[in-house]
């Protein structure tokens, strides 16, 4: 099936929001009552669109609202009734919860889980485990025949997180700027497979440092070319991941993507002030969990999200 009208369609939920009601919508940024007033308007609008889709496929399903999947829901072919679900509830930073029922949504006895690693290292997977509160041990018994009959496929190691400790933001930078110089004049790896993620763009000590700015500032002294994905909506529109250019983003603009190699900036720069312990959590697992074979999580203080960190080494 071809992508495109009378195909496959791709598009960012409030882009089918945008397409319903006929207007330009701001994706992000805004207050929270501006998105839930899009979500309620689209629901009134769809019976007159006439949209429908024989099959939606939902990524990131954690991430949607009642009110959000209200929309899907609406838009599905009731002869086909089609509907994907994928989500992982550990990358639930929106602590959103849904009652499939009450949605219309047929989970029972529908639901799959993947019990198995299959896109990073033995080492991340258990790394990740133990940070996120499960053990990590292996799959069931009707999944561990899967492990049997093809054991080379799930036997992908690597080294261990790294988590080090430096003396400034600055030295931090340097450091993981020298580090992705010497990976790639190495042939280790290529500029399009490594991601820097921040946590916040400055300091609360230094508001004026700008910290994607001086990451991007690092890696051109060095010859490294790169693109800031979250810098804007349109920058996230056009990021092409096989273009061989070193990612600098957000935690929260990486989620459905992955690399060989992650750098993860300023865990011990959270507020516990900002938000709850559990959406720290949620959204460290995301970061961590963008890595496939190599993980580098530099810090200057030692918080006790760090202290968590080390711990599951």
């Amino acid at each position: 099936m071809p992508l495109g009208e009378n195909g496959v369609v791709v598009l960012h939920f409030y882009e089918l929001c945008s397409k319903i009601l006929g207007q330009q919508i701001a994706y992000e940024k805004e207050e929270s009552d501006y998105y839930n007033f899009i979500v309620s308007e689209t629901l009134l609008k769809i019976p007159a669109s006439g949209l429908k889709y024989d099959a939606i496929l939902v990524d990131e399903g954690q991430d949607f609202s009642d009110d959000m999947y209200k929309v899907v829901t609406s838009l599905l072919n009731e002869k086909t009734n089609n509907l994907t679900i994928a989500l992982d509830e550990g990358q639930n930073i929106y602590h959103r919860k849904q009652s499939w029922k009450d949605l219309g949504v047929q989970a029972k006895g529908r639901l799959h889980r993947i019990s198995y690693v299959y896109r990073c290292t033995k080492e991340l997977h258990a790394f990740s485990s133990r940070f996120i509160g499960t053990n990590g041990s292996p799959p069931a018994s009707s999944v561990a025949q899967q492990y049997g009959m093809f054991p080379d496929l799930y036997e992908y190691h690597g080294p261990k997180p790294q988590i080090s400790q430096l003396q400034s933001m600055e030295e931090i930078i340097g450091f993981v700027a020298d580090t992705i110089k010497k990976l790639v004049d190495q042939g280790e790896c290529s500029c399009s497979d490594i991601a820097i993620l921040y946590t916040m763009k400055s300091t609360q000590d230094s508001p004026e440092i700008q910290i994607p700015q001086m990451i991007g500032k690092a890696l051109e002294k060095r010859g490294i070319l790169y693109n800031w994905v979250s810098e804007d909506y349109r920058s996230k529109r056009s990021y092409d991941v096989t273009t061989d250019t070193v990612t600098i983003s957000t935690i929260q603009s990486a989620k459905g993507f992955d690399y060989s190699r992650v750098f993860l900036i300023g865990l011990d720069l959270f507020d516990p002030a900002k938000g709850s312990e559990a959406e720290v959590k949620s959204l460290t697992y995301v970061g961590i969990t963008r890595a496939r074979y190599e993980l580098s999580i530099p810090y200057v203080k030692r918080s006790d999200l760090i202290s968590k960190l080390l711990a599951c080494l």
